[in-house]
C-alpha cells in the first residue's frame, strides 16, 4: 500500500465532516495528495539534528517486533575464567563460565500529533496551495525530543535508565582541577581510564572501548590550555595523540558532549568510556512516529501520532565505565 492509499484510509473517518464544512469544493483525492505532501517534509533542521544527536553515540535499533504492554527480558553476559598449564594428572581443569544478569525493557507507547482547522484545509483546497508544514515538523520534533531524553538520561516515571545513568556500570571518582593540574597528571588520568579498559577487555572485543566522551566543561578547559609555555599545542590535541591507546596504535575517539555536565554523583561531571557498537549498546525504538486516522474535533481536524520505545539496552555492562570528576 503506497502513501496515497494509506492517507485515503486515514482521512476516511473525517471525510464527511470536512465535506459538510467545505461543500462542493471538497475532493478526497486532492485532500489526500495535499496531506501526503505536507507530511513528506524534510525535518532535518539544525534543531532536529541536535535532538537526534543521540544516534551518533548510541546505535539505534528499529528492527524489533514488539507490542505495547509486553516486555523483553534481555540477558547481559560476561565471560569469566582462564586456562592454565596441565599437571598431567588429576582433574585440575579450570572451568570457564558465562555470567549473566538481566534487564527487562517494557514496550511503551508515546504520542504526538498535529491539527489543522477546517478553514485552513478549505482555503488550501480552494486555492491549490500547500498547508503550512510547521505543525508536522513540530510533531516530529516532539517525538525526537522525547527519544533524546530517554536515550541520554532515561525516564524516571517509567523506570528507564539512559546512557549517563545505567545500573551496574563501574563508577570511579577523581578529584582533579583540569585548569591547573600538571599535564602529566591529566595524561595519567586518561591513561588510567585506558588501562582499566585494557585489563577488563583483554581478548574480548565486545567490551573494548572505542569512544571516550568528555563533558564539555572538561573539554573546554583542555582545549583552552597549551602543553607548556614553550609548546603551544592545545592540551586536548596532545592527549589525543599521546595517550596509551594512541601509542599502541589502537583507535580511540575522544569527543565531548555537554550532557555529561553534572551527571555524576554529587553533581560532578561525568566522563564515559564505552564500546560504541550494537553488540554492546543500543537504543531500542520498535516503531518510530506514525500518524493515525484523522479525527474531527470541533472545527479542527486532529491527526494523532504514536510510537513505541523501550529505551537503552546496555548489552555488555562491562563495556562501559563512568569517571566522575570533581573539580
Amino acid at each position: 500500500m503506497d502513501k496515497l492509499q494509506q492517507m485515503r484510509l486515514r482521512l476516511m473517518p473525517v471525510a464527511d465532516h470536512i465535506k459538510a464544512k467545505v461543500g462542493d469544493a471538497f475532493n478526497m483525492e486532492t485532500l489526500a495528495r495535499l496531506m501526503v505532501n505536507v507530511e513528506s517534509i524534510n525535518g532535518m533542521t539544525p534543531q532536529m539534528a541536535e535532538l537526534m544527536e543521540y544516534a551518533k553515540y548510541i546505535p539505534v535499533n528499529n528492527n524489533i517486533n514488539a507490542v505495547v504492554g509486553t516486555s523483553h527480558n534481555l540477558q547481559r553476559k560476561q565471560g569469566v575464567g582462564e586456562g592454565k598449564a596441565f599437571s598431567g594428572t588429576g582433574m585440575d581443569i579450570p572451568l570457564a563460565e558465562s555470567v549473566y544478569d538481566s534487564v527487562s525493557l517494557a514496550t511503551k507507547m508515546g504520542v504526538a500529533g498535529y491539527q489543522y482547522s477546517i478553514h485552513e484545509i478549505a482555503t488550501a483546497l480552494a486555492m491549490g496551495i500547500t498547508l503550512e508544514a510547521d505543525k508536522i515538523a513540530a510533531a516530529q520534533m516532539a517525538f525526537e525530543r522525547h527519544m533524546s531524553k530517554v536515550a541520554w538520561i532515561g525516564e524516571a516515571e517509567t523506570g528507564l535508565k539512559g546512557f549517563y545513568n545505567q545500573d551496574g556500570v563501574a563508577v570511579t571518582s577523581k578529584t582533579i582541577n583540569f585548569a591547573t593540574a600538571p599535564v602529566v597528571d591529566i595524561l595519567d588520568l586518561f591513561n588510567t581510564i585506558i588501562y582499566d579498559d585494557i585489563d577488563a577487555s583483554e581478548f574480548d572485543s565486545d567490551v573494548a572501548i572505542n569512544t571516550l566522551i568528555l563533558p564539555t566543561s572538561v573539554a573546554r578547559t583542555l582545549a583552552g590550555r597549551t602543553v607548556s609555555a614553550t609548546n603551544e599545542t592545545p592540551l586536548i590535541k596532545y592527549i589525543r595523540e599521546n595517550n596509551e591507546s594512541a601509542l599502541e596504535g589502537r583507535t580511540l575517539e575522544i569527543t565531548a558532549n555537554r550532557r555529561g555536565n553534572g551527571m555524576g554523583d554529587a553533581d560532578s561531571d561525568r566522563i564515559v568510556s564505552y564500546n560504541r557498537d550494537p553488540n554492546s549498546i543500543e537504543m531500542r525504538i520498535p516503531q518510530e512516529l506514525q500518524f493515525e486516522p484523522a479525527q474531527a474535533t470541533g472545527m479542527d481536524i486532529l491527526v494523532p501520532g504514536s510510537y513505541m520505545y523501550q529505551g537503552v539496552w546496555l548489552k555488555r555492562v562491562d563495556s562501559m565505565r563512568y569517571y566522575d570528576t570533581a573539580i
